[in-house]
């Protein structure tokens, strides 16, 4: 998506082109694109310049290429959300095998709009306070395993 020219020359794309790209490749819910995009517009002047939209571009980039294979795997209907169901199969499955209770308080902390699913925005610290849980524990069995025989 080419950069809009303003009389001024400056460069610019508007949020709904922004929202457009994340609708597009990462399956990004309409009703969160553009209040995703507004969070680069620094000097909130209700677009992005080149610089802001560098950055989004960036971002976009960094997490197609590590947070959405995940996202895909997890979100079993494609409809672009992680619901509640799909959250537990996810974490009481190994490695993490979360009890029920430490899913639903992992959902409700990062299910920023209360809606009872994770978009995309929200999985990414779901994900990452989860896999950061999990490696904390293992390395706590791993210092009280002695033997290292796994019990």
């Amino acid at each position: 998506l080419e950069l809009k020219a303003k009389m001024s020359g400056e460069e610019f794309i508007t949020f709904e082109q922004a929202a457009t790209i994340l609708r597009t490749e990462l399956n990004y819910p309409a009703d969160r694109a553009e209040h995703f995009v507004k969070t680069f517009d620094r000097n909130k002047d209700g677009k992005l310049s080149a610089k802001e939209f560098q950055d989004f571009r960036q971002k976009v980039e960094e997490t197609k290429s590590s947070l959405v294979p995940k996202f895909k795997e997890y979100d079993k209907d494609g409809n672009g959300y992680i619901t509640l169901e799909e959250a537990s199969e996810i974490l009481q499955s190994p490695p993490f095998n979360f009890p029920s209770g430490k899913v639903i308080m992992l959902l409700r902390k990062f299910d920023n709009d209360s809606n009872g699913k994770l978009d995309i925005e929200e999985f990414a610290g779901f994900y990452a306070d989860a896999k950061a849980t999990h490696e904390e524990i293992a390395a706590r069995f791993d210092q009280l395993d002695k033997d290292g025989n796994g019990v």
